[in-house]
């Protein structure tokens, strides 16, 4: 089992954009902290200096402490001085990277506290005070010099650590050397004895826990806002694409409703902003002489998958129905045949998009004038339909009878074009008769215990009849399911009328409705 965490750590890892901007944006904020801290630092000196000066005139008066000790006074606040404004004018000039930053800051760190552990040593072995600053007398000078450098040591270190916020294994390196350091010059510089190094040994590597937890819990709290506002601008990038590519497939459904006395109503749910269920109505040939009877096509192609990837497919699917009708077109002739635009589409996707792994299902309607008779009222229409592994569609009659519409072959892309079986039929539609299809998003909504909405449901409910027959199964489906939507879902009806056209409705709407 991989420890909490790990999956994270590897996506930074392997996600060099993401982990690029983690340093570059870490790297801006540890200057700016270390630049604060530095700033306190030379603040704190400034005290310091000034103290040191009032020093120097007590001892020039002989009532102060000794010049020696004064010197060293001096010396340390000059020492630390020039470090303290090195190390700023580095990191505000140089602008060093994180990795770069955190080894500035360690090593200034190191000497810093090292050096002002050896002159606080110095000062309290030549004049011992109090925390008040009066004498001490009867204490050890070396216990005395361990308690002021244990003082100046983990004073630096709690600057450093406590402002700048790192990572433990970061912090542990500053505490393990500075520690070391404390140590050493207490055992060389101060000659204590081995109980006194051991003892206040110890209390220099307790002191800055606290400080290196606190660094390291802000370090995770930047690590987790960093990644927080990380994916929220990622979603926010992904959602605007979404919206955008929303409109663009939205754009590619039918825009005119009304086809000579064929009247088209649809609606379209997404199961995302955008999915892989698809209406196609090609426009009529300009060329085509205004009294010609021009076929109306209806092609509704569900591709497998869901999302953008579906979303991609179906796309190309549009931009090869289009070049194919435009083929056809020019060629002449009363158009393609239902048979052919479904065959033509078997190719495409078994040669572009089965390589792949998407399949899709097809069912083209072919409607024209009924050789018979006129169409409009109490006449009919000739529809050649070809279904390629869809689901049903129902024809409902005037009289309230419903037949099924099933497959007539295969689903697009499975085998190839020669082993590509497949058939059209016909059937007359008169006025007051209603054809309707759907994807499997409808039939496959499932309650709370699993249960399909089924094709029994939806067969009683276009006999039933309604005014809108696309809406009436989308609401059922809605009152059916449990849960978020699993699949897209596209309901078309196909009829005859005498009524005006109707409007599409605003694009921008969550739903895509027609009629």
């Amino acid at each position: 089992m991989k420890p909490a965490g790990s999956g994270q750590r590897e996506r930074k890892l392997h996600d060099a954009a993401y982990w690029a901007a983690f340093e570059f944006e870490r790297a801006r904020v540890l200057r700016r902290r270390t630049s604060w801290c530095l700033i306190g630092m030379l603040a704190l000196l400034a005290v310091s200096g000034w103290g040191t000066y009032l020093e120097y005139e007590e001892a020039a008066s002989g009532k102060g402490p000794p010049i020696d000790m004064v010197i060293a006074s001096a010396l340390d606040d000059i020492v630390l001085w020039c470090m303290l404004v090195a190390t700023l004018v580095y990191v505000r000039i140089g602008a060093p990277q994180r990795q770069r930053l955190v080894r500035t800051i360690t090593i200034a760190t190191i000497a810093i506290a090292t050096a002002a552990t050896y002159f606080e040593i110095r000062r309290s072995l030549q004049w011992q005070t109090d925390w008040l600053g009066e004498p001490v007398f009867g204490k050890d000078p070396r216990v005395w010099a361990c308690r002021y450098a244990l003082f100046t040591h983990t004073l630096i270190i709690w600057m450093s650590i406590f402002i700048v916020p790192m990572r433990l294994g970061e912090s542990v390196r500053i505490w393990a050397w500075c520690t070391l350091a404390y140590v050493a010059l207490a055992g060389l510089a101060a000659e204590a004895s081995g109980l006194t190094i051991a003892a206040y040994g110890s209390l220099a590597a307790l002191t800055p826990l606290p400080a290196m937890l606190f660094s390291h819990w802000r370090y995770q709290r930047f690590d987790a806002q960093f990644r927080h506002d990380d994916l929220a601008g990622r979603f926010g990038e992904l959602s605007a694409e979404l919206e955008q590519a929303r409109r663009l497939h939205e754009g590619i459904l039918p825009k005119r409703l009304r086809h000579g006395p064929v009247q088209l109503r649809y609606v379209y749910e997404p199961m995302r902003e955008i999915g892989g269920d698809f209406l196609f109505v090609p426009e009529p040939d300009d060329d085509t002489p205004a009294n010609a009877a021009a076929p109306v096509y209806v092609v509704l192609i569900d591709v497998s998958g869901h999302g953008v990837p579906a979303a991609l497919a179906v796309n190309r699917l549009h931009g090869e129905l289009t070049r194919l009708f435009g083929v056809r077109g020019r060629a002449g002739g009363r158009g393609p045949s239902a048979r052919e635009i479904i065959r033509d589409l078997n190719d495409y996707v078994w040669l572009t998009l089965a390589r792949q792994g998407v399949f899709a299902t097809g069912l083209c309607f072919r409607i024209e004038s009924n050789p018979k008779g006129g169409a409009g009222s109490g006449g009919s229409v000739r529809v050649e339909w070809c279904n390629a592994g869809h689901p049903p569609a129902f024809l409902r009659s005037r009289t309230g009878e419903v037949h099924r519409l099933g497959a007539t072959s295969t689903m697009l892309g499975v085998v190839e074009g020669e082993q590509f079986e497949c058939e059209s039929r016909h059937i007359d539609l008169v006025a007051g008769e209603t054809i309707v299809a759907y994807t499997d998003g409808l039939h496959e909504t499932r309650d709370q215990t699993g249960q399909l909405l089924g094709l029994e449901i939806i067969e009683a409910i276009v006999k039933q009849g309604a005014a809108r027959m696309d809406e009436a199964l989308v609401q059922a489906a809605s009152r059916h399911r449990w849960g978020r939507a699993t699949d897209d879902t596209l309901v078309v009806e196909i009829g005859l009328t005498d009524e005006r056209p109707a409007q599409r409705p605003d694009a921008a709407h969550a739903r895509a409705s027609a009629g």
